[in-house]
């Protein structure tokens, strides 16, 4: 076993992240009475430049009028390479509501001196606020450089809780011919002597090293979005399950969502059904029986270290799930 263990980051509840769109109101107003565990207020792709001042207006105006307790809050900021970042964190940290912003969400570094640059900038804005509570930082990997440095850009800073996938923006830096933003093409499928066969992922090797390289170093790997109509995001609810579920059985501890309607979807895939609760916890009951004897196991077989610390990990999720939005499956 190596000496080098990077302890896991904080826990958060992150089985749906839902985005709401900083300039549309009736946006915001839903991801608030949404059953997400995270909101992630966007202020950078999906707002128009000459919006951008009022997304922040709004994001900080709906901070302060909103019931936000029951979720965790994050802001995606506009990328380093553009002339908003820093307008982004100063009014979002320097403002009244700030202690409400658990995260900030940094799209597209490349390597992991971007992430360095961004945490100088917080850092510089907190101290001078005077701010008890540092903010976390949620990292988006979406470029084929970002992939490349991904295990640089996880280590890059102390404030890093979790690594995502930027599905959408991945593809068109691969140059990869997309049909379904995080899902399959009709294309890219094994066949059997040139006859059709089942369709494979094309985002499968991005998303699965992005939770390699979170796991490696301790944070929350979350699967991108699943766009199958940039017109109707809920048009293919079975693509988005299946592609949330292809995700939880890689690793991810969740999927960001567009809609109501997909994060619903979302945390009832990254639930822990009953039976993982109850196998989970009687592995880790057998662990604890055994600490200093150095004998663990469960009806006669052995219990790895690597087995005890997922039953853990699964018993402290669903210990976070409110019970009333347990989705417990048979």
């Amino acid at each position: 076993m190596t000496f080098s263990v990077y302890s896991a980051t904080r826990f958060r509840l992150s089985r749906s992240v839902i985005y709401a769109m900083g300039h549309q109101p009736a946006c915001i107003e839903a991801a608030a009475n949404s059953e997400a565990d995270v909101v992630l207020f966007e202020l950078e792709d999906a707002v128009p430049v000459d919006k951008k001042n009022e997304a922040r207006s709004n994001v900080l105006q709906a901070l302060g009028d909103l019931d936000w307790s029951k979720k965790a809050i994050s802001v995606r900021v506009n990328a380093l390479d553009s002339p908003f970042t820093y307008q982004d964190v100063i009014s979002l940290l320097e403002s009244p509501v700030s202690s409400k912003i658990d995260l900030l969400f940094l799209p597209k570094p490349g390597n992991a001196a971007d992430v360095y640059a961004f945490d100088v900038m917080v850092t510089q804005v907190e101290r001078a606020m005077g701010r008890d509570r540092p903010v976390g930082f949620d990292i988006m990997i979406e470029s084929t450089l970002g992939l490349t440095n991904a295990a640089e850009i996880a280590q890059a800073s102390a404030r890093i809780e979790s690594l995502q996938f930027g599905s959408y923006d991945y593809g068109r830096s691969a140059c990869m011919q997309i049909e379904t933003v995080g899902g399959p093409h009709s294309g890219y499928q094994v066949g059997i002597d040139g006859q059709s066969g089942h369709l494979n992922d094309p985002f499968h090797y991005p998303l699965s090293r992005i939770i390699e390289v979170a796991r490696a170093f301790g944070k929350r790997p979350i699967d991108g979005p699943y766009i199958a109509d940039l017109n109707d995001y809920d048009a293919d609810p079975t693509g988005f399950e299946a592609s949330a579920r292809r995700g939880r059985i890689l690793g991810s501890d969740g999927k960001q969502a567009l809609t109501p309607a997909q994060a619903a979807i979302a945390n009832r895939i990254h639930t822990p059904t009953a039976d993982e609760i109850e196998r989970s916890e009687e592995i880790c009951s057998a662990a604890q029986a055994a600490d200093g004897s150095g004998v663990r196991s469960l009806n006669g077989k052995y219990l790895d270290e690597a087995t005890i610390q997922t039953a853990r990990n699964t018993v402290a999720k669903a210990e976070e799930i409110p019970v009333s939005n347990t989705h417990l499956r048979a």
